[in-house]
């Protein structure tokens, strides 16, 4: 991921393609760095999240590595992440039709069930979950419900 001019990026191509599968040029000066650092924050905001979960399976009495073969198995089948991706970048496109508008007045009350479930839970178990609650508040936004998206 780069930015700069065309020319630029064309010329650094043959060098680049010698370690990188994946060359993609996003615009202008600085935009690679800014995909980079989003990058980043997606990933490390879901190991925050995934520790969380393991902490939380684990001060229920569950076996994390039981814990880990559903958590890789369930990621796997849904594909939950590469489909909000899509969809949710696809509600910035001014003719955007896909289904995320009419899933999220659905999904964020249910997310928001499912992440109280589980805050309460770790509460009673001791645990305080700062991903997670963030995360709770955030469903709206993040599904697009009140962003009018």
């Amino acid at each position: 991921m780069l930015g700069g001019e065309v020319g630029d990026v064309e010329r650094l191509r043959p060098a680049l393609a010698c370690y990188a599968s994946l060359i993609v040029h996003l615009g202008r000066l600085g935009t690679g760095m800014a995909a980079k650092l989003a990058l980043n924050l997606t990933s490390f905001v879901k190991l925050a999240a995934m520790d969380e979960g393991i902490r939380l399976a684990q001060a229920a009495g569950g076996d994390l590595s039981d814990f880990a073969k559903i958590v890789t198995h369930s990621e796997a089948q849904s594909g939950l992440q590469d489909w909000y991706l899509r969809e949710r970048i696809g509600t910035y496109a001014l003719d955007y039709d896909g289904p995320f508008r009419g899933v999220g007045p659905h999904e964020s009350p249910k997310s928001q069930k499912d992440l109280h479930a589980a805050i309460e839970l770790a509460r009673l178990e001791g645990l305080e979950l700062p991903v997670s609650s963030a995360a709770h508040d955030a469903m709206p936004s993040t599904w697009g419900v009140d962003s009018g998206d």
